[in-house]
């Protein structure tokens, strides 16, 4: 455990990464999601290496599916290390970040119209479909759609032609 200064405290949580042990917890989480993985490698991967865990992740035959990652910063430092798994962006973008997110085939959760709006012209604009999740607000008020009103917002999107819903949450 780590130990604190005489003026600091101590840390409340750690966490140790046993690169000899990540495929087979890889395994295991494997296993109970029907074999479809997000690693999520916010924040650094929790500070143990975003790029030293994207690599180790990537090494194991049928790894993740998805790199969540929390900004556009830590998709585009994946991207310069040579990743090849899909990046999957956890929370809203800034407007002047969506053209970086479309020209990657980064897939971003869409969690208002104007949002949705602005990546379909900026993906007709690219000739290409973009993937997206859509985000619904669960209670924590954190953002997204409310749920009363998820299949009017779904109808709007499926009519962007230039969008493809791949998933919500």
């Amino acid at each position: 455990m780590p130990t604190a200064s005489p003026l600091t405290s101590s840390p409340r949580a750690w966490a140790e990464i046993h690169f000899s042990h990540l495929e087979s917890n890889y395994r295991v989480a494997q296993k109970y999601q029907s074999g479809e993985v997000m690693a999520i490698l916010k924040a650094g991967a929790y500070g143990h290496g975003l790029e030293r865990m994207a690599m180790a992740l990537e090494g194991f035959d049928d790894g993740p599916l998805f790199f969540g990652v929390a900004s556009v910063i830590e998709a585009r430092r994946l991207t310069q290390a040579g990743c090849k798994t899909r990046i999957y962006l956890l929370g809203p973008t800034c407007d002047f970040e969506r053209a970086e997110i479309v020209a990657q085939k980064w897939t971003p959760c869409v969690s208002s119209i104007e949002e949705a709006e602005d990546f379909n012209r900026l993906a007709r604009e690219a000739g290409i479909q973009l993937a997206i999740h859509v985000t619904v607000d669960t209670g924590m008020g954190r953002g997204g759609f409310l749920p009363d009103g998820i299949e009017t917002v779904i109808r709007q999107l499926k009519a962007m032609a230039f969008l493809e819903i791949e998933g919500v949450g």
